[in-house]
């Protein structure tokens, strides 16, 4: 169940969602920096603490991750580049709850890009002089993201690679209400 509006707003293509989404397993290897950077562009943000759904944080050789797939944050441990275990932990005791093998990790917003193409979507909207996307400039700018292409012209909106439609389009033209 769900409204219309949420619906009809522009989202990741379902394609370009599966490649986003990735799995870790005790043993693997783990670059650090690499997985940092995957987390960034899957629309995760840095934090002291990984107390909410979309963060993560990183000390030492301990990256906590908060992901939707989730009730709890996990918490990977490192010996040095392999995952040595994987952990559900309370996020507000930061007492671990239970062990895993796996876990996985998908993208936390509708629309996933990086900082660079940010950097370019806001310079293409300064560039159209329209006051109404001013702010989302500044957005861009500011935080690295926007929440919705919906306001967004069809120009930059096909700059984001990915936003086709809404969900409805993503999965055909079957709906409930048809049958």
């Amino acid at each position: 169940v769900t409204t219309i509006d949420a619906v009809s707003k522009f989202t990741i293509a379902p394609e370009l969602f599966e490649t986003l989404v990735f799995e870790i397993n005790t043993g693997d290897t783990l670059n650090t920096e690499e997985f940092i950077s995957l987390l960034l562009s899957a629309g995760y943000r840095r934090t002291h603490m990984a107390e909410g759904i979309g963060q993560f944080s990183v000390r030492g050789s301990i990256i906590d991750v908060f992901s939707p797939l989730y009730d709890y944050p996990f918490r990977i441990d490192l010996f040095d580049d392999e995952v040595d275990s994987l952990r559900f932990f309370d996020s507000v005791t930061q007492i671990s709850l239970e062990n895993t093998d796996s876990v996985s990790v998908c993208p936390v917003r509708e629309l996933v890009y990086g900082k660079e193409k940010a950097n370019e979507l806001s310079s293409v909207i300064r560039s159209m002089k329209k006051e109404n996307l001013m702010r989302d400039a500044e957005k861009l700018e500011q935080f690295g993201y926007l929440s919705s292409a919906d306001g967004l012209p069809k120009t930059v909106r096909s700059m984001l690679g990915g936003v086709e439609g809404s969900i409805l389009d993503a999965y055909g033209g079957e709906y409930e209400w048809d049958k």
